[in-house]
């Protein structure tokens, strides 16, 4: 479930984008030097935002590309490119080009996602704003809604789809059935009733002589109908199993707005991380596994060998960035990849204006725990209230309990650990690295 731009791995080709795919809004009538700053800035806010404040700023930029003398800017995108940009994001387009994927009878893959977006947002933007546009924190959260919401249309239609053969699985057993035992009362000898013998007539009929090939026919239909009975049967219970569990995990749990926390606990700073198996990193952002598919289908970048079609098609969870929580530098949860790790960059909890946490969702079964979505200091708050109300409960059935004031930070981040499997950090979209430093990994080997 975590992602590292540089991890390499043996990958199936996808299809390669050029850096300038044709331009669907097409080009200016004369280029862009017979129109003034304002008017292209009006027309570039059609696709494009901006920080607010900047306007006069971008108007200077422009003024500049249109009056270049070595370079005709006869392209929106080129000078968006130029003012870096980013496109607009809008949820009911993200939908209109995801919904199609998820009404075939099997569930898409990686490339078909990659593939789509790319084919769409092409059209308009160049690939360096589309990667932009990926990185949003928006459409990342927007991305995810909308491939849970598809993905249980597609198992209600999944559902229908199977309960239909199941009728009709069931139909042809019953006539077969009906049609063996009609031949095997023909196929059966009959006999004058006798008078001395009363009962006689109670007897079962005698089996149909050897070698009726009708009848092994007739057989093997119900044998094949009852096979796949059965095999429907199982799949509707799976996969109305899997959409119960997928719904329960994928909601958001309700903040702990009661629960109090005592002012007085110290257990040092809330702290995320990301590591890294780079000897010597020199990136200055982590990128999520859309980000890092979209530069590598446009550019054959390096991407994240660590997600699966499962993350790309039915978590949705490919937008955002992973990271580890540490509770006074004491982790959370220790992964086995951490022991393979070189370096790692730290940030404060409370820095992150979006920021959600949950077990890891690869092993669907082993989830447990609340889910929580918000600002890294709301969240703050709930990890107190999740320890604070599960040394309440035990505390009520056994005076022994820790007491909630005199947890070390170890102590605190083992309890939170123990609620969870496998607790991760998700922050939407990319993470700039700042000021940050790379540091040498403690779990270096």
């Amino acid at each position: 479930m975590y992602t590292y731009e540089e991890k390499k791995r043996p990958r199936t080709k996808v299809k390669t984008f050029p850096s300038h795919p044709p331009v669907i809004q097409g080009k200016l009538a004369g280029g862009l030097t017979h129109l003034k700053g304002e008017d292209l800035l009006a027309e570039l806010e059609e696709d494009y935002t901006y920080p607010p404040g900047n306007r006069e700023l971008y108007l200077s930029i422009i003024k500049v590309c249109i009056s270049a003398p070595n370079k005709e800017y006869t392209e929106l995108r080129q000078i968006a490119d130029v003012l870096h940009l980013t496109p607009v994001y809008d949820s009911k387009e993200l939908e209109s080009i995801i919904k199609p994927l998820y009404e075939n009878e099997r569930l898409p893959g990686r490339t078909d996602i990659v593939g789509t977006i790319l084919e769409h947002y092409s059209k308009r933007f160049s690939l360096k704003s589309i990667d932009r546009l990926m990185a949003l924190s928006e459409f990342s959260i927007g991305l995810q809604k909308i491939i849970h919401n598809n993905l249980f249309l597609y198992y209600e239609r999944t559902t229908e789809r199977m309960k239909d053969a199941l009728a009709g699985a069931q139909a042809a057993y019953e006539q077969a059935d009906e049609a063996y035992h009609k031949h095997t009362v023909e196929k059966v000898p009959t006999k004058e009733p006798s008078s001395t013998s009363s009962v006689s007539s109670l007897a079962p009929p005698l089996p149909p002589p050897m070698g009726d090939s009708r009848l092994v026919e007739l057989g093997n239909v119900k044998n094949r109908a009852r096979l796949q009975i059965r095999t429907l049967e199982k799949s509707i219970q799976d996969i109305t199993a899997e959409n119960q569990l997928l719904r329960r995990i994928f909601a958001f749990s309700p903040f702990r707005q009661k629960t109090e926390i005592p002012p007085a606990l110290n257990i040092g700073a809330f702290t995320v991380r990301h590591y890294t198996t780079v000897e010597k990193p020199t990136f200055t952002s982590i990128r999520s596994a859309l980000s890092l598919g979209v530069a590598e289908a446009g550019s054959m970048k390096k991407s994240s060998g660590h997600t699966t079609d499962r993350d790309w098609n039915t978590f949705g969870n490919i937008g955002n960035t992973f990271f580890l929580l540490f509770v006074g530098g004491h982790p959370v949860c220790k992964q086995p990849f951490l022991y393979g790790t070189k370096h790692y960059v730290e940030f404060p909890l409370r820095q992150f204006a979006k920021v959600w946490v949950s077990s890891d969702w690869l092993d669907t079964r082993a989830v447990k725990g609340d889910s929580f979505f918000g600002t890294g200091r709301e969240i703050h708050r709930q990890l107190l209230a999740v320890v604070k109300h599960y040394l309440d409960q035990w505390k009520a059935v056994s005076p022994s309990a820790p007491d909630f004031l005199q947890l070390t930070p170890a102590g605190f981040a083992e309890i939170l650990g123990s609620l969870y499997n496998n607790f991760e950090v998700k922050v939407p979209g990319c993470v700039p690295i700042g000021q940050n430093k790379w540091i040498p990994s403690d779990f270096r080997r």
